[in-house]
């Protein structure tokens, strides 16, 4: 089962949380994001911006020691309608393995930004593409425009069930959101469900609480492993 994390942001973050099991660990590039990773402008228009001060002097530091160490990580970098040049500059920057897009991007979109990195800036990227779902019937349909072109679905909504997600029929795997009960995903697993890859689970947005929340969610990231 793959166990994504959002909200690390600062090398000190990452350094804390670099020996956890996860498997993903996801940079948020939405504008307005409490967690939105800055890059230092290189001031040339010819020169993409760095993704730090230390990149831009050319030194190196934790962030990126720790990463190497575990080769198992996938970095995924999170955009919201974005330009295709800004997700580029931040796949390159940033060494990502997958892009998760969280706006309205069409399909056209996706093709055409596989078209432009693939095999050209890096040998394979793997998109996911979020979906907000709802107890109506027809949830599912807004799903077939992307399939056979994404390598993961994340659904995200309110009243998640594991009832409500028989009726995936679709032959994308998909990830959960955050707010999915863990009995829910207990369920999902024990039944197998054929698509079912993992969960993304973000760190708290109160930094007088992110202490305490910190722990709550490595614990949890113990729990899963265990269901």
């Amino acid at each position: 089962m793959i166990i994504e994390i959002n909200g690390l942001f600062t090398t000190e973050s990452i350094d804390e949380w670099a020996s956890l099991d996860f498997d993903w660990l996801a940079f948020d590039f939405q504008n307005g994001s409490p967690f939105y990773v800055k890059q230092v402008s290189s001031g040339a228009g010819i020169i993409p911006d760095y993704r730090n001060l230390a990149a831009a002097k050319g030194e190196k530091h934790s962030e990126e020691c720790q990463l190497k160490a575990r080769k198992a990580l996938k970095t995924v970098g999170v955009f919201a309608d974005d330009m295709p040049q800004n997700i580029i500059i931040r796949l390159v920057n940033f060494k990502l393995d997958v892009v998760r897009l969280e706006g309205n991007e069409s399909a056209v979109m996706v093709e055409n930004l596989l078209r432009s990195v693939v095999p050209d800036l890096c040998q394979n990227l793997e998109i996911v593409k979020t979906i907000h779902v709802s107890t109506a019937p027809d949830t599912f349909d807004q799903c077939k425009e992307y399939e056979g072109l994404v390598d993961y679905f994340l659904f995200r909504g309110e009243g998640i069930s594991s009832s409500l997600l028989d009726g995936y029929t679709g032959t994308t795997p998909f990830l959960l959101g955050n707010d999915v009960e863990e009995d829910v995903l207990a369920v999902l697993k024990a039944n197998k469900h054929s698509k079912f890859a993992g969960v993304s689970i973000e760190k708290s947005l109160s930094a007088d609480q992110m202490s305490d929340t910190d722990s709550a969610l490595k614990e949890r990231i113990i729990r899963l492993r265990e269901l």
